[in-house]
Formats: structure tokens, sequence, C-alpha cells
């Protein structure tokens, strides 16, 4: 019974995976414009340089002004960074990772869709052909055994392009991830670069505690 049921299904054939693939193939494309998008107004080169040079140079009124004018992974991140300097270095240090972590979290987002499309677009081109191969020994079977290779070649015709397109798919897909996968460690990298001069420059301005240097004195003296 159930064995009729499933086979009655199957017989329908391995068009409707063609849809399927053909929808997943258009999602794949569209988030990849999306992303190209919103990469490319987060990754303005020169300005990012900029923010660097002058937070190297010690200007960092400067460059949380460039930071608030401007969009970007790196802008997102040093403008919070930078409007939490009265707070210390410890501060300033917690506020740089939270920023980085939200930011990234945004610039993550919709990448799965694009890892899920490469990583399963193979298996459903792969079921298609199944079902192409499954319509193909039916017609041989309807046939009575003699219809030659004519009876079968349609079925296996449709398996090997549910193949060819599943891979056609899954390919693109995976390169678009690997594209904005590295794309995205370049701007933490960057990022990160930045952060690090930051807390640099405010570590070498904070002054050392006159209380705690008197303390080490009088315990580095005899007696103390």
């Amino acid at each position: 019974m159930l064995t009729e049921i499933l086979l009655d299904f199957t017989l329908i054939g391995a068009e409707w995976i063609l849809w399927i693939l053909l929808g997943l193939s258009l999602l794949s494309i569209a988030v990849a414009v999306e992303r190209a998008i919103f990469y490319g107004r987060g990754s303005r080169g020169s300005t990012s340089r900029t923010i660097v040079s002058l937070l190297r140079s010690g200007d960092c009124d400067a460059a949380l002004d460039l930071a608030r004018e401007s969009k970007g992974f790196l802008s997102n991140v040093m403008r919070s960074g930078l409007e939490s300097l009265s707070k210390g270095p410890e501060a300033v240090e917690s506020v740089l990772a939270s920023e980085l972590a939200r930011t990234r979290g945004e610039y993550d987002r919709y990448l799965a869709i694009l890892a899920t499309i490469g990583a399963n677009a193979p298996f459903i081109g792969l079921f298609g052909t199944c079902l192409g191969i499954i319509r193909a020994f039916a017609d041989l079977a309807a046939a009575g055994g003699t219809g030659g290779p004519d009876v079968v070649m349609a079925g296996i015709s449709e398996a090997l392009v549910a193949t060819a397109v599943g891979l056609g798919v899954a390919i693109p897909a995976v390169i678009l991830f690997n594209f904005f996968a590295r794309w995205q460690r370049r701007l933490v990298q960057q990022t990160t670069s930045a952060g690090q001069a930051l807390l640099a420059l405010l570590k070498a301005e904070t002054p050392a505690d006159p209380a705690g240097d008197a303390k080490a004195d009088v315990a580095a003296q005899p007696g103390g």
C-alpha cells in the first residue's frame, strides 16, 4: 500500500525538482546582490585608512568626527569606542569588543542562506536523479521490456539534467559564500587593528597612579 503510494508520487517525475532548484538559484542571486550592496557601503577603504591614520597620530577628535560622518564596519565600531574615551581603556576595550560582535552579526546576516543552498542543492539534484531513473524503469516496465533504449531515454536524460542543475546551483552559492566570508574577515582585521591602535594610544596616555607608586616604594624599603 505505502509502496504503491510512494511509487505514484515518484512517477510524477523530476520537473518539480528543477523548479525548486531554479527558485534556489534566484534566491542565491538575490542574497548575493543584497550582500554586495551592503558590504560595499560598509567597506570604504579611504575612510577606514584615514581613521586609522588619525588614531595612530593621536588625533582622536578628528577620528571621531570622521567616524560620525561615515557609515561602515570600521566606522561603526570605532565611533562607539571613541565616544567612550572618558571611561578609560578597559571600558573602551569592552565597548569595542561588544560593538565588533554586534556589527559582525549584521554582516553575517543571510550568508547562512548561501551556505545552505551550496550544501544541499547537489542532494536535491540527486533526488531528482533518483526520480528520473525510477520513471525510466517504470516506462520500461510499462512497455513490457520490449521498447528498447528509446523507452528509458526520457527518464534518464531528465535525471541527468537534475544532477547538472543541482551542481550548477550549488557551485556559485559556495563561491559567493566564501567570497563574502573573506570580505568580512578583511573588515574584521582592519577594525581590530584600528581598535588596538586606539587602546595603545589610551594606555600610553593614561597617567600612572601616584598613590600606587608610593605604596610600591614603601613596600620595597627594608622593613616595609
